[in-house]
């Protein structure tokens, strides 16, 4: 899911998909994270994908660039939290 939402964000920071197209996917995928991830991940990522929008349309590059770097931020956060180690066992 991690990787997927990667690609979209990607895709939209390329301007292959909409923002609309990015928020609709992400709220598909937020569902079957939120089983197993921190909610607070999860909200920050909903924050920032709608930051892009308000950035989108004002134009403002530092900051959409800085939006996307945070999304990227907190995925990689979540795929290290959620990978299998040995105290995960005990």
């Amino acid at each position: 899911i991690c990787d997927q939402t990667l690609i979209n964000v990607e895709n939209c920071y390329n301007k292959t998909i909409s923002h609309e197209q990015l928020k609709s996917s992400w709220e598909e995928q937020k569902e079957n994270l939120s089983i197993f991830v921190n909610h607070d991940f999860l909200d920050k990522i909903s924050i920032y994908i709608g930051q892009l929008t308000i950035n989108e349309n004002a134009d403002n590059i530092p900051e959409r660039d800085a939006t996307y770097k945070n999304i990227k931020s907190v995925l990689e956060l979540i795929r290290e939290e959620q990978k299998l180690e040995l105290h995960s066992f005990y």
